[in-house]
């Protein structure tokens, strides 16, 4: 998974957010901004295989499947607009991308 940069943390201190920081007893929270992939617009990523996403499978599943690797994981579920399992459907077709290394490098 990429990693993420201590520069994404944030103050979060808006009066919009008043009722849970009274509800915390804190004034302010601090949170992490969500990554976006920007980097990954307009790129085109070959497809090496198309697996129908059946009972019992799972992303982590697939990466060990694909890449012999469990580590690759997300990159399936990026490149497929799903991060998660729970975002697949039995009998949903799921694109396995040829180089995940070549994902993981364009995040860096």
């Amino acid at each position: 998974m990429p990693s993420i940069s201590k520069n994404r943390a944030a103050i979060l201190s808006s009066d919009l957010y008043f009722e849970v920081f009274e509800r915390k007893g804190v004034k302010f929270l601090r949170i992490r901004r969500t990554s976006t992939f920007d980097r990954l617009q307009g790129h085109e990523f070959d497809v090496s295989s198309e697996h129908s996403w059946t009972k019992g499978d799972s992303l982590l599943k697939l990466s060990h499947k694909y890449y012999g690797d469990t580590k690759f994981w997300w990159v399936i579920g990026l490149l497929n607009s799903k991060p998660t399992d729970a975002h697949f459907s039995i009998g949903d077709v799921t694109y396995i991308p040829a180089n995940p290394y070549h994902v993981a490098e364009l995040l860096k």
